[in-house]
């Protein structure tokens, strides 16, 4: 058997094993909510809470979890796969910068891997437990330099585009770097405390950031120009909300500590 056909078995073989793990917990967690609520109509924060991912919990979270397992103490380190990430994102990004139909179709590829691979360094690192504040910065910091890079090279690859022609250096420069700061700021609300683990929630088995995947299927049908306007225009929003949400975190730690010396006298 080839290795390429031995490999799409198991990933499909993996993701059948997830799915049935993941409704026979749905199922089961639908039950036990209905029957705790009997007599009562449901809250919509008590209704979020059953559509709600928990951090780590992600579809692809379960997926990556499985493929890495086999490694876990092998000599394959979380650091190892950060490079892998850092190395098919910048390749995906020159490929998204040529702007060819060919380099396109592969950077879409390597894009997936790249997303994949993001998934797998936390997941590797949990697992055999070594994780480290200096593994988190260096998986962080490649995390916002690729986001960003994503949507200058998509930029660069449409300069001759005839729907936004000489506006996708800026588009892309203007998406490029809002989305990169928002990314810091939310790693700085995340570490302010959101109440759940996660500046931006997902939902669904799927976490926020889980969009990213669909860059690769964007690629092949072409849709760039249109998601690169979205972005110039999103980017900036979603800085702006985020700043904001930080600011409000922050005052509110302000407000809450006199308090709480308080009672530690």
């Amino acid at each position: 058997m080839a290795p390429e056909v031995g490999l799409s078995i198991s990933l499909i073989k993996c993701i059948r094993k997830i799915a049935r793990t993941e409704c026979r917990r749905w199922s089961s967690g639908r039950r036990s909510f209905g029957a705790s609520q009997l007599g009562r109509p449901a809250t919509r924060g008590e209704g979020m809470k059953l559509i709600y991912t928990p951090p780590f919990t992600s579809w692809t979270h379960r997926l990556s979890r499985m493929m890495v397992r086999p490694l876990v103490g092998g000599p394959v380190t979380p650091n190892h796969l950060t490079t892998a990430r850092l190395v098919t994102g910048l390749l995906a990004c020159g490929a998204f910068a040529t702007g060819a139909a060919t380099w396109t179709l592969w950077g879409g590829m390597l894009w997936i891997v790249s997303c994949l691979l993001d998934r797998a360094d936390g997941e590797l690192a949990r697992l055999g437990g070594t994780s480290s504040p200096g593994g988190h910065l260096y998986d962080y910091y490649t995390d916002v330099a690729i986001n960003g890079l994503l949507f200058v090279a998509i930029g660069i690859g449409l300069r001759e585009n005839t729907l936004i022609g000489g506006w996708a250096l800026v588009l892309g420069a203007v998406a490029g770097v809002t989305v990169a700061a928002a990314s810091v700021l939310a790693e700085l609300l995340e570490r302010e405390g959101t109440g759940e683990g996660k500046a931006y929630a997902g939902v669904l088995g799927f976490d926020f950031e889980d969009v990213l995947y669909l860059f690769a299927p964007i690629a092949w049908l072409g849709w760039f120009p249109y998601v690169l306007i979205g972005a110039a225009l999103g980017g900036p929003a979603f800085a702006i909300l985020t700043a904001w949400r930080l600011r409000a975190a922050l005052r509110g730690s302000q407000k809450s500590a006199p308090e709480g010396a308080g009672l530690h006298r």
